[in-house]
């Protein structure tokens, strides 16, 4: 799950509706409100502004982002592939959402418009290469990643053109899921 930007609820999913859905929670867990009505939905993202969701769904026969209004309203797909998009993550603007998508035949760090329009593809990974896991720096001028490379996976950062490619970790192991400092200066 995610807590709101207010710190009062929690996007998260759930499978107790039988299938995957998105409710909202308060603090205590206590459901506030089911937000899908059809199974196979997942990984909700608030909008920096609290007002919509960023979430993967399978409602249109492909695992794709969607956005819909913070009461399950208003649905809309914004990435269209025949096979996988995941992990939607909201520019701290609101403008953009990164994810990660499977478009290619190699996970690849996507951006669209939170309104649907210009999709771009921000990382052109060697075959075998995958990027995983955006993450968007406070400032919104760098995206945080996971990129497999010789059979580990290792942190990397890039500007959010797709450029200025910087490795942070080189060790045996996973590293995985980067998480930006609040002032941005540390991973």
């Amino acid at each position: 799950g995610t807590w709101s930007p207010d710190g009062r609820q929690i996007a998260l999913t759930s499978d107790r509706y039988m299938g995957f859905h998105l409710l909202i929670v308060d603090r205590d867990g206590q459901v506030l409100e089911r937000l899908t009505t059809e199974p196979g939905n997942g990984e909700p993202a608030w909008s920096p502004d609290g007002t919509k969701l960023a979430f993967v769904s399978e409602r249109s026969g492909a695992v794709n982002i969607w956005v819909m209004d913070r009461d399950g309203e208003n649905a809309y797909q914004l990435s269209e592939s025949p096979k996988e998009d995941w992990m939607p993550a909201w520019s701290p603007d609101g403008s953009t959402i990164a994810f990660t998508s499977l478009q290619t035949g190699t996970w690849e760090i996507n951006l669209v418009d939170s309104d649907g329009g210009n999709l771009r593809q921000v990382t052109h990974s060697e075959t075998g290469m995958d990027n995983w896991g955006p993450v968007w720096s406070p400032d919104g001028n760098r995206i945080a990643f996971a990129r497999s490379v010789s059979e580990s996976w290792e942190v990397f950062t890039m500007s959010v053109a797709g450029g200025d490619v910087s490795r942070l970790t080189d060790r045996p192991g996973t590293d995985f899921e980067p998480v930006w400092s609040p002032d941005g200066n540390t991973i």
